[in-house]
Parts: structure tokens; sequence; C-alpha cells
């Protein structure tokens, strides 16, 4: 425990060789941790003393509910992807510039129901039917991240960085027949205008080394 408390203070003071930190060129490795993916499992593959290779697999689903002018929408979202990343580690310690592409798992399906307003007139008793997806199916990715080995075999990780969704594309239809689509055109409008065409990229995870 000692020596495991050494090597962390030496690593925050960023004085380990970049060697003592990281996998050996031809060494695999299989993380767990968490993302703005989700649950996120990782491979990793060390090329050479400055370049390595990752694989993250990313899941989450969440259920959300909220009100927008009168209309309650239920939405279920399904959040995560899968990339192939390349690192450049720099020489200073454990940290590295990663960059590479996420194929996008991001999807979001939900129903809306009640009386409120949509586009410029008020309706009564709509059933909504709402989607949405990243226009990138495939995410260009970067980000900033450092390994810290706190034993023979086992590195933490930490990453920073942004994902370009390029946008969202949504889909909103009413089912109950009575909303004109002008009105529905404006709602998915406004809807592309706010959702992100980037996301954070953000991930803790805990690696062993074969």
């Amino acid at each position: 425990m000692e020596n495991v408390t050494k090597a962390l203070i030496l690593i925050a003071a960023g004085i380990v060789p970049a060697s003592a930190l990281s996998q050996e060129p031809g060494e695999f490795g299989l993380g767990f941790g968490l993302s703005t993916l989700g649950a996120t499992l990782e491979g990793t593959y060390r090329v050479s003393d400055r370049f390595g290779l990752r694989v993250p697999l990313g899941y989450l689903s969440v259920d959300d509910t909220e009100t927008d002018d009168g209309i309650k929408y239920d939405y279920d979202s399904q959040l995560g992807g899968i990339g192939l990343l390349g690192d450049y580690y720099t020489g200073i310690g454990g940290l590295r510039i990663t960059g590479g592409a996420m194929l996008s798992g991001y999807d979001v399906d939900g129903t809306g129901r009640g009386s409120g307003t949509l586009g410029d007139n008020t309706y009564n008793n709509v059933n909504l039917r709402y989607s949405a997806d990243t226009k990138n199916a495939v995410m260009p990715m970067i980000s900033l991240g450092y390994d810290g080995q706190v034993s023979p075999r086992w590195t933490l990780s930490a990453d920073l960085g942004a994902m370009y969704t390029g946008g969202f594309d949504v889909s909103l239809t009413d089912k109950s027949g009575q909303v004109s689509q002008a009105d529905l055109n404006k709602e998915i409008k406004d809807a592309e205008d706010d959702a992100p065409s980037v996301l954070p990229y953000v991930k803790f995870t805990a690696t062993f080394r074969f």
C-alpha cells in the first residue's frame, strides 16, 4: 500500500517517466469504467512508445419526462457508441492526445400528450410521436487524456474532450390528425436549432494490461 501511495504522489507531481505510466509496445489492455457514453468497456493496444490504439464501447439508457408549452413529453433515450481512437503520448508523464471517430449510438424516441401550444397555435388532446438522432452517424472526436500506473498490471486513465455530432435530425408527427404540418415544422426547427452540435466526452477507466 505504501508503494502505491508513493506512485500516486509521483504521478500527481508529473515526474514519473512515461514508460512507467503506460503500456509497453505490443501490450493489450481491457478497461472498465464510466463515460459520457455510459458504462464503458475499452480495448487498448500499444503500438510503440509514442502511439497506441483504443476501441471504447459505451451504452446508457435514460427515461425522462418534461412538459413544454402544456404538452407532456415522455422520452426513452439511448446513449452510447463504439469508436476507433489513436493515442499520441507526449512524453510528459502519462499525458496523451487522442483523436478518432465514434459510431453514434445516440437515439431518442418519445411521445407527447396533452393540450397546449405547438408552433403558432393551441391544440387540445394531441398525440405526438417524437424521435431524434445525430446527423453524423460517425462523429469525429478529440480528447486530452492521462494514464497513471497504480500497480504492475493496472492503469487508471481519464479523458476530457468533445465529439462532433453535426447537430440532430428531429422527427415529429401528430397521431390525432389535428396539428398542421406548418406548426409541426416550426417545432422541429426549434428543436434542431437547440440541439448541440458538439457533445462532451469525459471518461474514467481502470485498465488491466496483458
